[in-house]
């Protein structure tokens, strides 16, 4: 099938975090992204992945207030405020973060991470297009 392009349409391949939070703010300036995937989603459909936490920093909670899904994040996220370093087989160190209890990083599992973009997507009506593998784009045609 073919999918129909207008000038204000941007096509993204992958419904992973960074396809998920650029159709995000190409959506809020006023573009009309469409994300290609070729699983299928569904929320949850990630659990069944490998359990990998992300961490976060200032600066991606700073994103994920643009994209205004902090307060989820928040919810199913954890503080962390520092971390073990492991100096030889017998010794660890303790390292802080920041020098500041308020400036902490935050922990969450990548598919909870994916199932709030990917819910934040769906409330602003973004075109996903899943089970779908991409093959061809033709320029002239303005199809893909």
């Amino acid at each position: 099938d073919l999918i129909e392009m207008t000038e204000k349409s941007i096509l993204i391949i992958g419904a992973g975090i960074s396809g998920l939070t650029i159709a995000i703010l190409l959506d809020k300036l006023g573009y009309k992204p469409i994300i290609i995937e070729k699983r299928e989603l569904n929320n949850n459909n990630s659990e069944n992945e490998k359990s990998i936490n992300l961490t976060i920093s200032q600066r991606g909670i700073n994103l994920l207030k643009l994209l205004e899904v902090e307060t989820e994040i928040f919810k199913r996220s954890c503080k962390v405020h520092s971390r073990i370093v492991h100096i030889s087989t017998f010794s660890t160190a303790k390292h802080s973060y920041s020098g500041s209890i308020d400036n902490n990083l935050l922990s969450i599992k990548r598919h909870d991470l994916i199932d709030i973009l990917l819910d934040r997507v769906r409330s602003r009506n973004i075109k996903i297009i899943d089970n779908t593998q991409f093959i061809n784009l033709d320029f002239n045609q303005s199809k893909v």
